[in-house]
């Protein structure tokens, strides 16, 4: 990456990464003290609150609030047993002072944050207390020790399954491989800070994402100029940069990054992109200047200048250019300690404007302060690189930037010295020239006489040029009436849109309140309608299942007793003495007692079922089947991870469901066997009726109003449960049905009441 982006990266990397919770804008300061003060927190959001708004006072230049607030929350929580709080608040205290350039004070509270680490398991804290290390060793130049503690910072948020700070760790991790010059890792963090500030919807971190890559790739086309795509990538990730931003620039942190991403995009496009791409540069390095004059960051509106002067100077406007880079020098003056990568550029501008203007001398002494500025540059890169065995390569390659510079230096002294031989040459001339003056002044006295006559004529024009003035005065004032009649025209106009529009914006407004009133009141009403429903259902059910009792109990108490007493009085007749026939008659008679008696037993049992009061769900279905299975016909119950856990309602329920399926294979299907199966799991019960019969058309049922099918699915409607069919003509029917374990509170609700 170019050393002005690099520093441009230093300038707001601890703004927009120092911790994982953003300040985001005044008001968002506004929100937190009032979220800060409410003094209805839990401890860790408490903790948490305090962080951000620390932050946000400190990046609004309130440092001495944020200190206190850091202050009196790290003395709550140095008292409290679970020392995860104050090793936290400790670690955001280091960064708040190393930024504020107070290194011993850093060193002390990040001792703090680690003595409190110590003592908690929490891996996200132990994470972050790891990545405050790592975020300080980078800035004190030891990027090898750095990049291990984020390593270790991203590992333990992995084992936590966070990710609150790890677009934080990907961000400094490609800032040192950037000074490393190692293009796939610098590619690497840069898509996963993409990556995760998209998961996150942020729109800082997706703007800064988008940075990164941009600078990226601007690097790795400059090392390989013959892949035209990387340079597309880049000029795509800086115009998705500003994009971003402009979608919602409420969200965007530093208002300036919009001048950063335009004023990169501006050198790429004046550097590598063909001419008809200029104006589209000059648009940008305006963006740049605009934004930085808003914001008051005088490095971004000097570097726009930078860009608009080497435009005018490769149209050949040299006075233009000479124009923009003394706009440039002012405002990168007006900072408190001038950009020592701007300047240079500026000298270096000038030199090359003075020698286009043949002022060779003034254009050497420029190049000298460019070269004084670029030496001292150096010279600083050089100790920096020293204590660096990983950015060896690049001070080399400075090194052989110096030497060239040198070469330079020396071919601009030799030049120098033509010009001073080629003075000496000018003053020959102008003794020469002197002669031919005085030859010259004989022939002006010749012309002076010519000169009064063109006077008078002057004189008389000029006495016509005034007239006219006149004239054109009195229209000037004219047009100047008639424009301000058209500004107030234009005002009139702009005030009825704008009314028309606020009017128009209060009553969609308006429509979408009553729209979604009218919403809200159907969805009640629907809801009242499905409680009502389900109460009804219920009812009837236990209606059907009282009257389905009292009849087999009238059944059994009445018409059983009834065939009882005919049995025993056939029973008692003497037949001793009756006739072959007689007997064959009463013992005939008896045989269908026995029968009836039985199959009254059997409607009886079908319409209470005992044996589910009495054993269970289970117990009862495998009775059920047992009794409907003969010797043409089996009839097989099997249960899988049932639990008997079902209320008795709904238990008598699904029994009624079973009995109906099997009597509707056994009336319709012509089955050998017929499977029923139940089978649970943690949330729902799965019932299958299978047959192998002669199936059915699954359309044709849909469209017959069968009272079975009807019965079954209101009751399925009961257990909030769902049926699937699966027949077709000659190859059996499988009825799937699956219904919850507990049913909706509304049903719930209801079961209690009836209950």
């Amino acid at each position: 990456m170019s050393k002005g982006t690099l520093y441009a990266i230093y300038l707001t990397v601890f703004l927009l990464f120092i911790q994982p919770f953003e300040a985001r804008s005044q008001s968002a300061i506004d929100s937190l003290a009032s979220v800060y003060r409410s003094g209805k927190l839990s401890m860790e959001d408490r903790v948490t609150i305090a962080a951000q708004y620390s932050m946000a006072l400190s990046h609004n230049n309130r440092h001495r609030e944020a200190e206190q607030v850091l202050r009196d929350n790290i003395a709550i929580t140095r008292k409290l047993p679970d020392t995860k709080y104050a090793a936290y608040l400790y670690g955001v205290s280091a960064m708040h002072e190393r930024v504020l350039d107070r290194a011993n004070n850093a060193k002390i509270c990040l001792d703090s944050a680690l003595y409190y680490s110590n003592h908690t398991r929490d891996k996200r804290i132990l994470g972050y207390v790891s990545y405050c290390r790592g975020w300080l060793l980078s800035r004190d130049n030891q990027p090898v020790e750095a990049v291990r503690y984020f390593v270790e910072a991203l590992k333990l948020l992995d084992e936590a399954n966070r990710t609150d700070y790890k677009v934080a760790i990907y961000r400094e991790l490609y800032s040192i491989y950037t000074e490393w010059d190692d293009a796939d890792l610098q590619k690497k963090y840069a898509r996963l800070s993409l990556a995760q500030a998209k998961s996150q919807n942020d729109i800082s971190l997706i703007f800064d994402a988008c940075m990164m890559l941009g600078g990226t790739f601007t690097d790795l086309y400059r090392n390989n100029r013959e892949n035209r795509q990387l340079l597309d990538s880049a000029h795509y990730y800086y115009v998705h940069a500003i994009e971003v931003y402009n979608d919602d620039k409420q969200k965007v942190i530093v208002p300036s990054n919009l001048g950063h991403a335009a004023l990169n995009l501006a050198n790429l496009l004046m550097q590598f992109y063909p001419d008809s791409y200029k104006n589209e540069g000059i648009r940008y390095a305006n963006l740049a200047i605009s934004t930085g004059k808003k914001t008051n960051q005088h490095s971004f509106i000097a570097s726009g200048y930078g860009v608009l002067s080497e435009y005018e100077m490769q149209a050949g406007n040299i006075a233009a250019a000479r124009e923009c880079l003394v706009n440039a020098l002012t405002h990168v003056m007006q900072e408190a300690m001038p950009d020592r990568v701007i300047m240079p550029r500026i000298y270096r501008g000038f030199s090359a404007i003075s020698e286009k203007e043949g002022d060779y001398k003034e254009a050497l002494r420029y190049y000298k302060q460019y070269f004084d500025l670029y030496k001292e540059i150096y010279d600083a890169e050089k100790m920096e690189a020293g204590r660096r065995l990983e950015a060896q390569f690049e001070k080399n390659k400075q090194a052989q930037q110096m030497a060239y510079l040198q070469l330079q230096g020396e071919k601009k002294e030799q030049q120098l010295t033509l010009l001073r031989i080629l003075a000496r040459q000018r003053d020959q001339q102008m003794a020469y020239m002197k002669l031919n003056e005085q030859n010259q002044q004989q022939e002006l006295a010749m012309f002076r006489l010519k000169t009064e006559k063109n006077e008078q004529e002057l004189a008389l024009a000029n006495l016509r040029s005034k007239h006219h003035r006149q004239e054109l005065v009195a229209m000037q004032r004219q047009v100047d009436a008639n424009r301000k009649l058209n500004k107030l025209y234009i005002l009139l106009i702009g005030v009825f849109i704008t009314t028309l529009g606020l009017v128009y914006y209060v009553y969609r407004q308006r429509s979408k309140t009553l729209k979604q009133q009218v919403d809200i009141h159907l969805l009640e009403l629907q809801k009242v309608t499905q409680q009502q429903e389900i109460s009804n259902l219920t009812a009837m059910l236990d209606g059907q299942e009282q009257e389905r009792t009292r009849l087999a109990r009238d059944l059994h108490d009445s018409l059983g007793g009834l065939l009882s007493a005919i049995k025993i009085d056939l029973s008692q007749v003497k037949l001793a003495d009756a006739s072959m026939h007689v007997k064959k008659l009463v013992g005939g008679s008896l045989s269908q007692i026995d029968t009836a008696v039985d199959e009254l037993r059997r409607v009886a049992h079908n319409l209470m079922p005992e044996l589910v009061l009495k054993y269970g769900l289970e117990e009862a279905i495998r009775d059920y089947c047992r009794r409907m299975s003969n010797p043409s016909l089996d009839v097989e119950a099997q249960f899988f991870k049932y639990s008997d856990t079902l209320d008795m309602n709904t238990q008598v329920v699904v029994y009624r469901i079973i009995q109906e399926l099997v009597n509707n294979a056994l009336k319709h299907a012509q089955a050998s066997q017929i499977l029923v199966q139940l089978q649970g799991n943690d949330d729902s019960y799965f019932l299958t009726v299978e047959d192998d019969g002669r199936g059915f058309d699954v359309q044709s049922l849909n469209n017959n109003r069968s009272a079975g099918i009807h019965n079954i699915r209101a009751r399925l409607q009961f257990l909030d449960g769902d049926m699937h069919i699966d027949s077709k003509i000659g190859q059996g029917t499988t009825i799937e049905i699956n219904f919850p374990r507990i049913k909706n509170n509304v049903t719930n609700d209801q079961d209690s009441n009836n209950g």
